[in-house]
């Protein structure tokens, strides 16, 4: 039997809820997919000071959704369309 046969391709898969670290800068810069760790007030542009993890969802650059979830449980929402960011809103849930 040759060992050719049994030879086995490895992928490397990147985990998509891998969290990136993010300690300076604007949240106007976070427009790639994924999620960010905001560790501080130094991260300018934000709804809040806080600390918290903020999703950004890039569809194709035509629309980016960013949410940002604070450690209180506050969570913001805001879109940029042709380049133009909308104002954050705090969403509000009903319990």
């Amino acid at each position: 039997v040759s060992q050719s046969r049994y030879r086995h391709k490895i992928v490397t898969i990147k985990d998509p809820f891998a969290v990136t670290i993010v300690q300076s800068g604007t949240y106007d810069s976070l427009i790639k997919s994924g999620y960010y760790e905001i560790r501080t007030s130094s991260v300018t542009g934000g709804p809040s000071t806080e600390t918290g993890v903020l999703k950004v969802i890039d569809a194709n650059g035509e629309i980016i959704t960013q949410t940002m979830h604070t450690v209180s449980d506050a969570v913001w929402i805001r879109n940029n369309h042709n380049g133009a960011w909308t104002a954050w809103r705090q969403i509000t849930f009903l319990s």
